[in-house]
């Protein structure tokens, strides 16, 4: 290979690394800015179902520094600003026969930290007054295919979802999933509305992580 041809490649390869870096910046500008918007008193949505994308729960997690807003819907637009809660599982503040509150986010955003938990850790999630604590009880590394895990639940449970490995380059062949139970005494009930479609939702919060 010549010395002009090495020359244009380093300069293309500059040039890709700099967009690459533009697009990301303007990846997470977005989702800060987002989360910027969203009162710390997050109210529950008057409405039973809420717009794709309206602000709905916040995500806390100490043992990774998580504190943030979870949105409706799991679409690429709420992806972008925040975790986004798979339409039709349980949300607390309304009860529920589904029991299964899910949530999804991308590996390289706001669940970059996911891989750090310990069966134990505590996480809490609030809305309307209502603030109920969990502890995670499983971890488990699941195909894209494999939708049960978004499914119904006989007792309350929060199932966060997420692409892995973390460090995979391009679409992520598995999925990392965490299950938290509810803690005894803990404020407030796990609710929501049941789904009228439980195989569609979970394989959509499959296919939204795979950033």
């Amino acid at each position: 290979m010549g010395r002009s041809v090495r020359r244009a490649l380093s300069r293309i390869l500059i040039l890709a690394g700099c967009s690459l870096l533009a697009s990301s910046a303007a990846y997470y500008g977005a989702g800060v800015y987002a989360q910027a918007t969203v009162p710390a008193d997050l109210p529950l949505p008057a409405s039973e179902a809420p717009p794709e994308g309206a602000p709905l729960l916040r995500l806390r997690i100490p043992k990774i520094g998580l504190e943030t807003a979870v949105f409706e819907g799991i679409s690429e637009a709420s992806l972008i600003k925040g975790p986004g809660h798979l339409p039709g599982t349980a949300v607390p503040g309304r009860s529920s026969a589904y029991n299964n509150c899910v949530i999804a986010g991308h590996r390289d955003s706001f669940f970059r930290k996911l891989g750090w938990l310990r069966a134990g850790d505590s996480v809490r999630v609030q809305a309307g007054g209502i603030d109920r604590e969990y502890r995670f009880v499983r971890r488990r590394v699941v195909k894209p295919e494999q939708v049960a895990i978004a499914g119904p639940t006989k007792q309350p449970q929060l199932t966060l979802i997420t692409c892995y490995p973390f460090d995979w380059i391009g679409p992520a062949p598995y999925r990392l999933i965490w299950e938290a139970r509810p803690v005894v005494g803990s404020a407030g009930q796990n609710v929501a509305n049941a789904a009228s479609s439980v195989t569609r939702g979970a394989v959509s919060a499959s296919d939204a992580t795979k950033r």
